[in-house]
């Protein structure tokens, strides 16, 4: 083979493996229905804020937030996240929480606001 035959066959070789690595990275978004499949695997959920519910500190676990999202097909579910809220967490239009469910609870690392 040619050096110019596999320098383009090495090229298209890490081109393949660069688009694999980034999709692989890319999570879709899930409801909590679909969360609650596949118990302790990661999920991003976009939700709102149930304000119908009260959201507090979890007294017996420090720095434990708990709250109610509600997702896109309207299913709620008991949010935990460790440390308080983001700012504006109150006023906000739509949530996006990245985490795992685990019994009843969706165990929130990442809380992004939109809106």
């Amino acid at each position: 083979m040619k050096k110019s035959s596999m320098l383009i066959l090495l090229l298209v070789a890490t081109g393949i493996a660069l688009i694999v690595a980034l999709f692989g990275k890319i999570s879709t978004y899930a409801t909590f229905t679909s969360a609650r499949q596949s118990p302790g695997s990661s999920f991003q959920v976009i939700g709102i804020l149930d304000t119908l519910q009260p959201a507090h500190f979890d007294t017996a676990v420090p720095d434990h937030f708990i709250f109610t999202a509600r997702d896109k097909n309207g299913t709620s579910c008991k949010v935990v996240l460790q440390g308080p809220p983001p700012a504006e967490f109150a006023k906000s239009k739509q949530l996006v929480i990245t985490g795992y469910i685990q019994q009843e609870f969706f165990y929130c690392n990442q809380v992004r606001i939109r809106g």
